[in-house]
């Protein structure tokens, strides 16, 4: 299944829980969901803020 940018929230606030659970403090990934998946990246890149905006994880994200 494609993600959708519904799924793609809730699948980011699970990681934000894993994350604070288990001290990690840096992410890195690619532009997750989008190219094959057909997600745009500015909205993406603005839940993956919206997520992590209340906490001191520090995101990389690289491209290819």
């Amino acid at each position: 299944h494609k993600p959708t940018y519904e799924s793609m929230q809730k699948s980011l606030e699970a990681m934000k829980a894993h994350c604070l659970q288990n001290g990690v403090t840096d992410i890195s990934m690619p532009r997750i969901g989008c190219g094959l998946d057909g997600l745009e990246w500015d909205k993406v890149s603005a839940i993956l803020r919206e997520v992590f905006e209340d906490t001191d994880i520090k995101i990389t994200v690289y491209t290819l």
